[in-house]
């Protein structure tokens, strides 16, 4: 019974670490949504141009907002 205790306890653990994981790559993805959405707004182009981008690198969406122009977004953009 004790063995069965135990299993249960390391199983939960894995189900927490997972799940934890998974809210991450979610938080992730929303914000290179945003990114990619920023970018197409600056170039004029319809939402969902960009759509086959899955990953933003080592953009940041906190960097992103900070810039006034267009230009800048895509200068910091192309910097990375």
């Amino acid at each position: 019974m004790k063995k069965f205790y135990i299993l249960l306890i390391v199983l939960f653990s894995f189900t927490i670490n997972c799940d934890d994981k998974s809210n991450n790559e979610d938080e992730k993805s929303s914000e290179c949504q945003k990114i990619i959405e920023k970018v197409e707004d600056c170039m004029n182009l319809h939402r969902g141009a960009f759509s086959y981008i899955d990953s933003c690198g080592e953009v940041e969406i906190s960097e992103v907002i900070r810039f006034d122009s267009c230009d800048q977004i895509l200068e910091y953009i192309l910097g990375k």
